[in-house]
């Protein structure tokens, strides 16, 4: 038997070697990462427009090729222009660094470490700093850091595991169900949908989003909805903050900062009309707990507040829940429709694995249902791949870094044009047909996909918060509606338009015919 001193020792002697080995190995990196960093080729080699003093690039991108209402446009100019690595120098922002070689991607998002920073929406912060006194964290949107790790970390097993969600399925069915009535009665004697159609998709986003973030209907598919009404302020507020947003953002220097503009006055206006409404409802959802009677099932918003996030975090949560659940999954959505329409022969084949499961046209699902259907997730996949909400993702690199062997020093933003990338042949086999077949397990391709070329969702700690209750909106609607109609197109090619977020670049006036 060893004695205990001698265990003792062994153990010690062991550590000490474990951690001079690990020393040696981290010395031989730190070595290694030097090395590469001095053989790169220096930052201002990396290809791009040229920067003059005071102005940078600006004449450039400003007068000849930035299209800020079409960026995933834009982002493929530049990528076909320069290659899979290009720079612009615009003043007062960070240097943009834009990468489109997954490889680079992958390293990229290693390096995040434990708080990734990604650029945040500063016009939004600022309206939060100035108009909403005695907010102590200004949400995931807008938060990087400790202060964002805090939030993050209380909020994301409520918002990310896939149990949680399943419970909402019946009332989020009903929804969808209301939809589709709702698509009777609003279209024509051609069985299409008015220039407005799209309105309606922010209705039922709003109400889907509504059920999870505030626990109610807010009642925003019965009939005609008012102009005044309190769903179609919040609809319009939203609407019109996403599309400031962008002119606030990215179309030129941000001036804004310096002399407050017509369009930042505008857009505090239009988001005090959201908060003002929001408010109200998560007023009332909070009353609502309180009177809860004792048994009743845990909603998200009180798993949230069990965690530990003060009522005030909280009320910020529920408000960027509703307002990135209008615009974004609504747009997603449409296109999904849209790819359906263009390719019937995947719309049947989509419809005929609904049947297998739910053989009646008003049959109701159950979670199981959701778990078996692979093509419907494959088509949902395949559309996010064509048609994703943003047109890529960004990163605050913490670290200097070698991307593409050109040095790129610690601070930049790197951009990466996750919807172009998506677009290739290099990437995917017939890249530009919606093949949902390509996502399924045991697919034939000469290609496989590289899972840093399409994240609609993003990467790791900072993927979308929301992408459970995203993703399960769009598979109940896509199933209601095929149930029971065939959906067509018979207009102009859809595209992308850029307001925040990729929306509809023309009226959806899909055809939604009876079975």
């Amino acid at each position: 038997m060893f004695s205990k001193s001698f265990a003792q020792s062994l153990i010690k002697n062991y550590t000490s070697e474990w951690q001079r080995s690990a020393f040696v190995a981290t010395q031989a990196l730190q070595k290694e990462t030097s090395l590469e960093w001095k053989n790169a080729k220096s930052f201002e080699e990396i290809p791009g427009n040229p920067a003059y003093p005071l102005i940078g690039s600006s004449y450039e991108i400003f007068t000849k090729e930035f299209d800020v209402g079409r960026m995933h446009w834009t982002q493929k100019k530049y990528a076909e222009k320069f290659g899979p690595i290009c720079r612009f120098v615009i003043p007062g922002l960070p240097t943009m660094v834009q990468v489109s070689d997954p490889t680079e991607i992958e390293k990229i998002y290693r390096a995040d470490g434990k708080f990734p920073e990604r650029p945040i929406i500063e016009t939004l912060k600022k309206y939060r700093e100035d108009k909403m006194d005695g907010v102590e964290n200004f949400g995931l949107l807008l938060t990087s850091g400790n202060e964002w790790w805090t939030m993050r970390a209380k909020v994301q097993q409520p918002m990310m595991k896939s149990q949680n969600m399943l419970k909402y399925i019946p009332t989020m069915e009903t929804v969808s169900v209301e939809m589709v009535e709702r698509i009777r009665a609003i279209r024509d004697q051609n069985n299409e949908m008015p220039d407005t159609f799209l309105n309606e998709m922010f209705k039922w986003a709003l109400e889907s989003v509504a059920l999870v973030a505030l626990d109610v209907k807010l009642g925003c598919l019965q009939g005609h909805l008012p102009a005044d009404s309190d769903p179609q302020k919040m609809i319009d507020a939203t609407v019109s903050t996403f599309a400031l947003m962008q002119e606030l953002e990215f179309n030129g220097p941000h001036f804004w900062k310096i002399f407050p503009s017509k369009k930042l006055k505008q857009l505090f206006e239009v988001q005090d009309s959201f908060v003002e409404v929001s408010l109200k409802h998560i007023n009332n959802a909070f009353d609502k707990l309180k009177n809860k009677p004792e048994g009743s099932d845990v909603t998200i918003l009180e798993s949230i507040l069990d965690r530990g996030l003060s009522i005030k975090d909280t009320v910020i949560m529920a408000m960027d829940l509703l307002m990135a659940g209008i615009d974004t999954t609504s747009c997603t959505q449409s296109f999904i429709f849209y790819h359906l329409a263009r390719n019937a022969d995947k719309q049947e084949k989509l419809r005929e694995e609904i049947r297998r499961f739910l053989p009646k046209p008003d049959a109701k699902l159950k979670p199981e249902n959701l778990t078996d259907m692979k093509y419907l997730k494959a088509c949902v996949k395949e559309s996010l791949r064509l048609s994703p909400a943003v047109f890529g993702n960004s990163r605050y690199n913490n670290k200097d870094m070698v991307i593409c062997g050109y040095q790129v020093p610690k601070g930049c933003m790197i951009t990466m044009p996750n919807q172009y990338m998506s677009t290739l042949e290099c990437y995917y086999k017939e890249a530009d047909k919606f093949l949902p077949e390509r996502w399924l397990k045991g697919a034939d391709s000469d290609v496989k996909p590289n899972p840093y070329v399409t994240l609609p969702f993003g990467f790791g700690p900072r993927m979308c918060i929301g992408r459970r209750i995203a993703e399960q909106e769009m598979w109940l609607l896509t199933v209601k509606v095929l149930q029971q109609m065939k959906i067509e197109w018979h207009c102009e090619e859809l595209d992308c338009a850029t307001r925040g977020v990729n929306t509809p670049d023309r009226p959806l006036n899909f055809r939604f015919i009876d079975l």
